[in-house]
C-alpha cells in the first residue's frame, strides 16, 4: 500500500487556540455493543479486552423482564458484577432498558398504561440503584419496527413510554444521562412525531441505528436533516445531542472482512466529524457460525474468541488519535476526507481517506497526500 507523500503539512502544524478543545476527546467517544454471558470469566476478559482496543464505552440490554421476574422485585445482581467489571477498565456503561414483560401481558412492548407505569418504575429502580455511575440510560431499542415493538410500531405510544420512563429516572437521579430514539435506521419520519411532540424536553440525547449496504460516508446527509429537526425543537438553552447508538457492517452480502476492517475507521472518523456525541460499533463478537446469517458476521472476534482483521483496525484507530480532539475537515472535494486532530497541546495531526480511486490530493496547498480508501494518519504519534 502507497505511504503518505509528505511535501510540506508537517513544517505546518500550529499551536491552536482552546476553541479547539471543544469537541471530546476521541476515544470517550467509542463504544461497542456486548452480548454479555453468565461466565465470569469470559466476561471479565472481553471487557478488558475492550478496554485495551480504545474503546471507552459498552452498550448492553438491561432487560426488563430478567430483572422483575415477580411484580415490584428487582434483581440487578448481574449488572452489579458487570459493572464492578466495567468500572475496573475505566469503561463507561451504557445500558438499553427494553423490551417487555409479560408480567404485565407484553413480551415485546409496552403499549398499556400499566405497562408503561411498570416499565417507568423499573427504569427508576434502576436509575436509583446507580445514582452516579455515570450510567447512559437508553430507553427502548429499535422501537421503530415490529421486531421490537409489537404488534406495530407506534411513535406515539413510544413517546408515551419516554415520558414515563425519563420522569421516573429524573426523580431518581436528576444528571441522569438519557437517550431516546434507538430507531433502526434513522427513521425521520418516526423521530419527527416524537421530537415534534416534546421528547427533546425529557432526553439528553437522541440516538439512532444507522445501518447500511452503503458506504458509511452516504451517512452526512441523514445526519444533516436530523439535525435540523433537533435544533429546531430542542428547548431554549438546551443542547440534545446526536449519537450513533448501534452501528456496524456484517461480513456477508458480498462484504468481506477486508472491507469491513476499512470501514470501522471511516465510520468513527465520520461521526466525529459530523459532532456525533459519541459512536457504538455492533458487534463485539460473532453472534455464531453460519456465514449466511448477517446477525452471525458483525463482530470484532469471531464466535469461537479468535480476532478478525477489523480489530486492527480498531487498534490502529485508537493508538493514532487517543489524546486528540477532531478540529476541521480540511478537503474541499466531496469525495475526500482529510480530517485534523489536535491533542492537549495544540499538535495537529490528519486522518485522511478517499472513496474515489487512490490518487494524490493537496492539503490546503502545502502538501500532497496520496490517498486511498483505507484511512492513514499523518503526524499522529
Amino acid at each position: 500500500m502507497r505511504k503518505w507523500l509528505i511535501v510540506s503539512w508537517m513544517s505546518s502544524v500550529f499551536l491552536l487556540g482552546p476553541h479547539c478543545l471543544a469537541a471530546p476527546l476521541f476515544e470517550s467517544t467509542l463504544g461497542v455493543n456486548h452480548h454479555f454471558t453468565q461466565d465470569v470469566v469470559r466476561d471479565a476478559k472481553d471487557i478488558a479486552d475492550t478496554a485495551a482496543a480504545g474503546f471507552r464505552l459498552i452498550r448492553y440490554d438491561m432487560t426488563w423482564e430478567q430483572v422483575e421476574r415477580s411484580k415490584g422485585i428487582y434483581d440487578f445482581s448481574v449488572y452489579d458484577r458487570l459493572l464492578e467489571q466495567m468500572s475496573s477498565q475505566s469503561i463507561r456503561p451504557m445500558f438499553i432498558l427494553n423490551y417487555g414483560n409479560p408480567l404485565y401481558g407484553e413480551s415485546l412492548s409496552a403499549r398499556t398504561p400499566e405497562s408503561r407505569e411498570a416499565f417507568a418504575k423499573f427504569a427508576a429502580a434502576a436509575a436509583a440503584r446507580y445514582r452516579g455511575r455515570n450510567i447512559i440510560w437508553e430507553i427502548w431499542n429499535e422501537p421503530n419496527i415490529d421486531r421490537f415493538w409489537s404488534p406495530n410500531p407506534n411513535p406515539y405510544e413510544y413517546l408515551s413510554l419516554v415520558i414515563e420512563a425519563a420522569t421516573a429516572i429524573r426523580s431518581e437521579d436528576p444528571q441522569a444521562y438519557i437517550v431516546g430514539g434507538a430507531v433502526s435506521g434513522v427513521d425521520i419520519s418516526f423521530l419527527a412525531i416524537c421530537i415534534r411532540h416534546g421528547m427533546l424536553n425529557y432526553v439528553d440525547a437522541v440516538s439512532v441505528h444507522p445501518y447500511r449496504r452503503e458506504r458509511p460516508e452516504t451517512v452526512l446527509p441523514d445526519y444533516e436533516k436530523l439535525s435540523a429537526l433537533i435544533r429546531k425543537y430542542q428547548p431554549a438553552g438546551k443542547n440534545v445531542a446526536l449519537v450513533s447508538g448501534e452501528w456496524g457492517y456484517t461480513t456477508m452480502q458480498g462484504r468481506s472482512e477486508e472491507e469491513q476492517a476499512r470501514y470501522f475507521p471511516r465510520m468513527m472518523l465520520l461521526n466525529a466529524y459530523a459532532g456525533i456525541d459519541f459512536s457504538i460499533w455492533y458487534d463485539f463478537r460473532d453472534d455464531g457460525t453460519d456465514k449466511r446469517n448477517g446477525e452471525h458476521n458483525f463482530g470484532l472476534y469471531r464466535f469461537d474468541g479468535r480476532e478478525k482483521p477489523v480489530l486492527a483496525a480498531v487498534r490502529e484507530l485508537s493508538r493514532n488519535l487517543t489524546g486528540k480532539h477532531f478540529m476541521r475537515r480540511l478537503s474541499s472535494r466531496s469525495d475526500d476526507f482529510l480530517l485534523e486532530f489536535v491533542d492537549s497541546k495544540g499538535k495537529a495531526c490528519l486522518a485522511a481517506w478517499t472513496v474515489r480511486k487512490d490518487h494524490l490530493a493537496a492539503v490546503s496547498g502545502r502538501a500532497e497526500v496520496y490517498l486511498t480508501q483505507t484511512p492513514q494518519f499523518l503526524g499522529c504519534q
